[in-house]
C-alpha cells in the first residue's frame, strides 16, 4: 500500500487549513460538512474494520485541527499495524462484553468455546435469526437492570402478529426466549 503524503484541506474557523490527516474524507450532508477517516480502498485493505470512523469536531473551533489530525493518524496507524500482522487481528476485532444483551449475543455467536459452535448448521441458522431479533429489540438493555418480569413482556411483544388479524408468532417468541435462557444460563 502506498502512503499518501498529500495534505488535506479543510475549512476550519473560516480559514482553509492544510492538515496531515491520512484517510480524511469530507462529506456534505444537508448543507453541512461531516468528516470521516476512511480506510484505504486497495484490495489488501478490503477486510479491515472499521471501514470508516466519524470525526466529531466543531469546525468553527481552530483547535479542532489537532483533533482531526490525531484521529486520522491513530486510525491510519491501526490500519498499518493490521497490514503488518497479515490480517491476524482477531483480538482487536472480536466482540467485547459491555454489559448489554446485544454484546452477550455477539460474544455467544463468535466465541469458539460457546455452545453455538457445537450445534449443527441448521440449528445455528435458527439461532442466528432469533439472536438477531433479540439484538434488534432489547440488545441495548443492560443485563444488570433486567428482571424476569421484563422477559414476559418481551415474549408478548415478540409473539404479536405482523399486522392485526394475522396469526401470532409464537414460534418466534419461543425461540427468542430460548436464546435468552441459553445466554443467561
Amino acid at each position: 500500500m502506498t502512503k499518501r503524503n498529500r495534505a488535506a484541506k479543510v475549512r476550519i474557523a473560516g480559514e482553509v487549513m492544510e492538515l496531515y490527516a491520512p484517510g480524511l474524507k469530507q462529506v456534505r450532508r444537508r448543507g453541512n460538512i461531516q468528516l470521516y477517516w476512511a480506510k484505504d480502498e486497495t484490495p489488501e485493505c478490503a477486510d479491515y474494520r472499521p471501514a470508516t470512523v466519524r470525526i466529531h469536531v466543531d469546525l468553527s473551533d481552530p483547535a479542532s485541527k489537532e483533533t482531526i489530525e490525531q484521529v486520522c493518524q491513530r486510525e491510519h496507524d491501526c490500519l498499518m499495524r493490521w497490514l503488518e500482522k497479515g490480517n491476524d487481528d482477531k483480538e482487536r476485532l472480536r466482540p467485547k462484553f459491555n454489559g448489554t444483551i446485544g454484546s452477550l449475543c455477539l460474544m455467544y455467536e463468535s466465541d469458539p468455546e460457546s455452545g453455538f459452535a457445537d450445534v449443527q448448521q441448521n440449528t445455528q441458522s435458527s439461532y442466528r435469526d432469533w439472536l438477531k431479533i433479540v439484538r434488534g429489540t432489547i440488545g441495548q438493555r443492560r443485563i444488570d437492570a433486567l428482571s424476569a418480569k421484563y422477559f414476559r413482556t418481551c415474549y408478548r411483544n415478540w409473539k404479536e402478529p405482523i399486522s392485526p388479524g394475522e396469526e401470532q408468532r409464537v414460534r418466534r417468541a419461543y425461540g427468542c426466549i430460548q436464546m435468552i435462557k441459553i445466554l443467561l444460563g
